[in-house]
């Protein structure tokens, strides 16, 4: 490590795995670890402000070092580290370490415990975020531009393709909306899932300029069975 000068103040090590040895369904299975959203952020960011609370930080130091490890995992000695007689010897990993695949994931996993044990829950709207896909990818797509504000300020906006093929601007805009109920359901549960607002009495209003896309969640019932979402749900 280098000093404010850029001279080496001490000299640091750490051992690794080299992951890039590892095989997929013999070292590890799944390797995924949700990340908080910005959205999430923001959200957190503008009630602080709005109710001037306090805010803390922390972080965990050697992160992945603290994840459990499920698999069975050998490593060869570091160099310097065997004793005499015992160069032949490898070690058996008792925790998960940098480098590993499946690191990131053991991390998660050991952090999702640990507050959950202390009265935290999941958000149950979380999957509406996050949809599994089951279209066919065809292009083109048109895209979808959303916005949304709470405490007057911006809390989450999305420009992206949509995912289905819409043969008119007016289906264009009817799935945006539909979309941006998804994620203003999500928001609202999150916020009250927070505890600094309970609950939130007044509806969450949606803005569209498309009068067709307006028009159209009256008259046509069939949308009501693909997009049960944007009909059904109370915002």
């Amino acid at each position: 490590m280098g000093n404010e000068q850029g001279q080496i103040g001490k000299y640091k090590a750490r051992l690794v795995a080299k992951g890039y040895t590892q095989e997929e369904g013999v070292d590890y299975n799944e390797t995924l670890s949700p990340v908080s959203t910005k959205d999430s952020f923001r959200v957190i960011m503008a009630l602080v402000a709005h109710f001037d609370l306090h805010l803390h930080q922390m972080d965990v130091k050697t992160t992945f070092v603290n994840g459990d490890l499920i698999e069975e995992i050998y490593m060869k000695q570091p160099g310097g580290f065997a004793s005499k007689g015992e160069e032949n010897l490898v070690c058996r990993l008792q925790k998960s370490i940098y480098g590993l695949k499946q690191a990131s994931r053991q991390w998660y996993l050991k952090f999702d415990e640990v507050v959950k044990s202390q009265g935290f829950i999941d958000n149950p709207l979380d999957e509406l975020n996050n949809p599994p896909k089951t279209e066919i990818p065809i292009k083109p797509k048109p895209s979808t531009l959303d916005c949304r504000q709470e405490e007057g300020a911006a809390m989450a906006w999305k420009s992206m393709k949509q995912q289905y093929v819409s043969t008119s601007t007016m289906q264009a805009e009817f799935l945006a909306v539909y979309k941006a109920t998804s994620i203003a359901m999500w928001l609202k549960t999150f916020m009250s899932m927070l505890r600094v607002v309970y609950s939130i009495q007044r509806p969450i209003q949606l803005w569209n300029d498309n009068t067709a896309a307006i028009f159209i969640h009256v008259v046509i019932k069939v949308l009501d069975v693909i997009y049960p979402v944007y009909f059904d749900s109370p915002l």
